[in-house]
């Protein structure tokens, strides 16, 4: 996948009615060597754009100009939202199998992370797919300089995946399906006293944080819960993380 030709391709999903002819010509193709695609700068954007077209948090307001003189042309009737719904479904078994299975690999990478993140929050199906390795590897002992909470893109990927939980809402196309929530996998799976060790941290505060600041229902009870026992012990040390928690705490 290279420059020019991945904007060709996005062109091609921005105009072309007939989705089963783009789904059968190109995307059974991409999905065939979808790892790869994975693996190259130029095809996360092509996957990126399937999942969220033009996302400003993907693409600069210069790119997306190069593509919207494609818009109200004459040849393309369908709405863009439904040829964008069609095309989604045909990389979408594919795409959250392999992000199953690359979760933690992706989680650590910050060329992945994005593409990981928007998966999970656009693809409709089994989100536990994506987040129940990730909760496993959070659920390992702790060591203040080698664990998912305190790893620098890591940590980042968890506030952004307990962030994105709207306590009702699903994943965008996914109204149909039971939603799971990372925060809940989390407190279930975490040991006694993993929390309290997160804490000790910069980063793992953060990531204690962004628990406290969930919407979905309960999350914030438990967690104030578990931490009371280290409440007294908390310093913030000067430390933004640590910082950000004792506000948090004084809101709850």
């Amino acid at each position: 996948m290279e420059e020019n030709g991945h904007v060709v391709l996005l062109g091609v999903f921005d105009t072309v009615d007939d989705t089963v002819l783009v789904r059968k010509a190109l995307l059974t193709e991409l999905c065939s060597s979808l790892e790869e695609l994975c693996d190259s700068h130029y095809g996360r954007r092509v996957l990126l754009y399937l999942l969220h077209p033009r996302s400003p948090q993907h693409f600069s307001p210069q790119f997306t100009s190069i593509l919207t003189p494609g818009d109200g042309n004459k040849h393309s009737k369908k709405l863009a939202d439904v040829r964008h719904r069609e095309l989604l479904e045909g990389v979408s078994a594919p795409l959250l199998e392999v992000a199953g299975r690359k979760a933690v690999e992706w989680a650590q990478s910050k060329p992945h992370a994005p593409l990981l993140l928007q998966i999970a929050a656009s693809l409709p199906g089994d989100r536990g797919t994506i987040l129940q390795p990730l909760v496993e590897l959070l659920s390992q002992p702790f060591t203040p300089t080698d664990h998912l909470a305190v790893h620098p893109c890591g940590h980042w990927v968890v506030r952004r995946l307990l962030a994105s939980e709207g306590g009702g809402a699903s994943p965008e196309g996914a109204e149909s399906e039971k939603h799971v929530y990372f925060a809940e996998l989390l407190l279930e799976a975490l040991p006694a006293g993993q929390l309290q060790a997160w804490v000790a941290t910069n980063r793992g505060a953060f990531v204690v944080c962004s628990l406290l600041q969930s919407s979905v229902a309960g999350v914030r009870e438990r967690v104030r819960r578990l931490l009371e026992p280290a409440l007294e012990g908390i310093s913030s040390e000067g430390l933004k993380g640590l910082e950000a928690l004792h506000r948090e705490l004084q809101k709850t």
